[in-house]
């Protein structure tokens, strides 16, 4: 997890706390200075301390080693182990636990509570403070449990608050990335254009994990391949190719790859190059994920990549292969938060392969489940399948 603003501020009170007093002049960071220096022989500067209390102003981040010592004054073996027991603190408060659990606890209970606002969305509403009082908890909640079928909601409005405490570029790609998806599922134009112009000037820094990084270039793709800049899609794209092999040992150890994670947004275009060959090299997982993701999350990302292949091939017109990998899925396995945006993808592939009779009962579905998403794109399209059924 990177150094947030709320571990920083924790460190702070905790740092006053044990020297029993504000430390709001340059005699206070003097005497701190002091006391590390004779309690835990460690050298750090009054000069220092002024800019980790904010006595002067400074925009720079804080040395590993001048953090490390704060904690260790607080009584930790270091920084990281302090942000630990921060973590633990928020996760335990957000989810209402008496005491700390594992981050393989704390994942099933955000699965378990994604799954409560997945059938009942009006639970953000009693969530909402929990929401904004744990930032930390917010943030692992976000990353792990980003709920897709409410990215045209007042759920969104949760990526700006994480990106307050999360400036990154990975957090950045993630948020912003998922903003830009559900603008564009809402045919909200401005706000796209807005979470595309992040997203492009947000470098891919090493650092970022394989699926923000193949986010960014589904973005620049679909935004460029909507506003038709060939030039922009071309040069993307032959950037996104080479990726494919820099992120192909990270695709390995992940539920789902880059190349998945491009064609999320392929999909709505009809590139049929450029998707088939984001098909055809899909790199599989080899290797097991983070300890805690559960293998429900597996089987989730494995009938989401058959949901996409049976529409991406519907979309190209090769309807042998559509209807191969739309016989594969189930949907039984999507999890809640995922489920009603995919079935989408997947009834407007199974309306081509029904008898005529069950033809209205597929666009019912269709238009309820658009109607609670509020993914007003798909509208135009519900609307020429009612005039084919009319015809």
């Amino acid at each position: 997890m990177h150094i947030e603003v709320k571990s920083l501020e924790y460190l702070k009170l905790r740092t006053k706390k044990k020297l029993g007093k504000e430390v709001i002049r340059m005699s206070d960071c003097e005497s701190l200075s002091k006391l590390l220096e004779n309690e835990l022989k460690l050298n750090v500067s009054a000069q220092s301390l002024r800019r980790f209390f904010g006595l002067i102003k400074y925009d720079g981040g804080f040395s590993a080693y001048t953090l490390d010592a704060l904690a260790r004054f607080c009584g930790f073996e270091n920084y990281s182990k302090f942000k630990k027991e921060v973590f633990q603190h928020e996760m335990a408060g957000f989810f209402s636990q008496d005491e700390a659990k594992s981050e393989a606890e704390f994942w099933k209970m955000g699965a378990a509570l994604a799954t409560r606002i997945g059938k009942s969305p009006a639970l953000l509403v009693e969530l909402h403070h929990n929401l904004l009082t744990y930032p930390l908890a917010r943030q692992f909640f976000l990353e792990h449990h980003p709920l897709r079928d409410m990215a045209a909601t007042v759920y969104a409005q949760y990526f700006h608050e994480y990106l307050k405490y999360n400036q990154t570029n990975e957090a950045k790609l993630f948020a912003y990335g998922f903003l830009y998806v559900g603008a564009f599922l809402c045919q909200n134009n401005e706000l796209s254009n807005l979470y595309f112009l992040q997203v492009q000037a947000t470098p891919l820094t090493p650092e970022v994990h394989v699926l923000p990084a193949g986010r960014k270039f589904g973005v620049i793709l679909l935004h460029a391949d909507h506003c038709g800049d060939e030039k922009l899609f071309n040069t993307t794209y032959d950037d996104m190719v080479e990726a494919c092999v820099t992120y192909r040992e990270a695709s390995q150890r992940s539920v789902c790859s880059f190349e998945y994670t491009v064609l999320e947004h392929l999909i709505f275009t009809d590139r049929k190059k450029e998707i088939t060959f984001l098909i055809e090299n899909n790199t599989p997982q080899l290797q097991e994920d983070l300890p805690y993701v559960t293998a429900s999350r597996k089987k989730n990302h494995l009938e989401i990549w058959n949901i996409l292949c049976a529409y991406a091939y519907h979309k190209m017109g090769e309807r042998e292969k559509a209807q191969e990998y739309l016989m594969k899925t189930k949907l039984e396995l999507l999890e809640y938060g995922w489920k009603k945006y995919y079935t989408i993808l997947y009834l407007f592939v199974k309306y081509d392969f029904v008898h005529q009779s069950e033809k209205s009962a597929v666009i019912m579905q269709l238009q309820t489940l658009v109607d609670e998403t509020y993914f007003s794109y798909f509208q135009a399209h519900i609307s020429e399948l009612q005039q084919d059924i009319s015809a």
